[in-house]
């Protein structure tokens, strides 16, 4: 919770507002667009190219009331020597439209180089992407001819020019491309056929595919064993943990943030937005602390208030440690003491 001390240490108290038109807001984004939509295309525009734009439309009130995406690709930020940025340019087919710093909000991830403008993973492994697609074309040419050339044709005579490229356009019209494979080839006389086949190094390539997809996946805060088919389930278990913790968490509180500074703010100065918690290990090692503390530091009733539980009958008293002895109980109360303890412990048993 420490991304958000910035507004629980200013209030005396928290209460989670369930209906409130930035909730409608981004539920209903605009009339052609759901907020799964643009969270998605959101997400989408900042890994490609580590810039996302809102435009928002508001009321007479100033109240934002639709939200709708800009193409990146068609963004320009205006900057200011006064105001470090004085506006958003969208260049479309009849020109630039502009448009003000509160009518665009901008997400973007850090950038080294620019102030202005974010970077997207994809931008730190260009070199990687480009290798892949190299291979992709270089797999497709030769699974265009079966893979590889199996043999060629040989004569001991002299072809004219013509010859040859009909022999040539011949053989690729019968034999060429993977739906022709395994067919019988005859061949005119002085014509011969000659088997041949690419040694190993010529497809070593393939070995470089893998370090290729985890350059990749990494890149975009991904373990290979997301999607290693043979990977164990403690495996998988701790690639999504980290996953979660290292991608998915940092991504929404940098979104998070965003909206409380500039799009909530706009309905009251005293609200703020958060994502829930999207790492499961945290809510399992906060229970093991609360069990571990149970009836020590907190009360029952205090542990049960934490995960939204009714109190209990006798639930609000804290116990010496090692024993069923409440706090501050003397020697002669030990047996009642623990007596009432047994009973507590039966009844809940008995959910009575």
């Amino acid at each position: 919770m420490g991304h958000l001390s910035p507004y629980l240490s200013k209030a005396t108290e928290v209460e989670e507002v369930l209906e409130h038109p930035f909730l409608e807001l981004m539920k209903n984004v605009n009339p052609f667009m759901n907020s799964l939509e643009l969270k998605e295309v959101t997400d989408l525009h900042q890994e490609l190219t580590g810039n996302a734009y809102w435009y928002i439309i508001s009321n007479g009130a100033g109240k934002p009331v639709e939200l709708w995406i800009l193409p990146p690709d068609k963004m320009r930020i205006v900057p200011s020597k006064e105001e470090f940025i004085s506006g958003y340019a969208y260049t479309g087919m009849t020109g630039d439209i502009n448009f003000t710093i509160q009518q665009v909000t901008h997400f973007r991830f850090t950038s080294p180089t620019s102030p202005y403008y974010g970077m997207s993973p994809l931008s730190a492994i260009t070199h990687a992407y480009n290798l892949n697609e190299n291979m992709n074309r270089y797999e497709n040419a030769l699974f265009t001819n079966m893979a590889r050339p199996d043999g060629v044709l040989e004569t001991d005579d002299f072809l004219e020019t013509e010859d040859f490229k009909k022999l040539k356009k011949e053989w690729k019209a019968v034999y060429g491309r993977v739906k022709n494979a395994g067919k019988t080839a005859v061949l005119d006389m002085g014509v011969k056929y000659k088997p041949v086949s690419f040694p190993p190094r010529e497809l070593a390539f393939l070995a470089g595919r893998k370090t290729t997809k985890e350059e990749i996946a990494n890149a975009f805060g991904q373990s290979l064993a997301l999607y290693d088919k043979d990977a164990n389930r403690a495996n998988a278990d701790n690639a999504t943990y980290m996953h979660m913790r290292d991608t998915i968490s940092p991504r929404h509180r940098r979104m998070e943030q965003k909206l409380n500074e500039q799009i909530i703010i706009r309905y009251d100065p005293r609200l703020f937005c958060a994502f829930d918690n999207c790492i499961p290990e945290d809510e399992k090692f906060k229970h093991e602390v609360r069990v571990a503390n149970t009836d020590k530091i907190i009360t029952r009733n205090e542990a049960r208030q934490e995960i939204g539980r009714e109190d209990v009958e006798g639930g609000d008293t804290l116990y010496q440690e090692g024993t069923l002895i409440p706090l501050g109980e003397t020697p002669e109360n030990e047996i009642e003491a623990i007596s009432q303890r047994i009973a507590l412990k039966v009844k809940e048993k008995l959910n009575v």
